[in-house]
């Protein structure tokens, strides 16, 4: 059958080579898939507390970086 996952794979591995080649990140990278997991995180305890929490407290602290 046809995998409809086959192109968006060809894609990110494309974008991921050519992170390698030139030095760029890549869409989708581990920076921005951390954010989106601590949303998600926040967003149960929110759910399961009843009460609003703040993202600060689930995002990593801002650090200098080299380029």
């Amino acid at each position: 059958g046809i995998n409809p996952f086959a192109s968006a794979t060809a894609y990110h591995l494309e974008s991921f080579l050519k992170a390698v080649e030139t030095g760029v990140l890549p869409p989708g990278h581990a920076r921005d898939n951390r954010n989106t997991l601590a949303l998600v995180i926040a967003a149960y305890d929110a759910a399961e507390s009843g009460r609003t929490v703040e993202m600060k407290n689930y995002l990593a602290p801002k650090t200098a970086r080299a380029n």
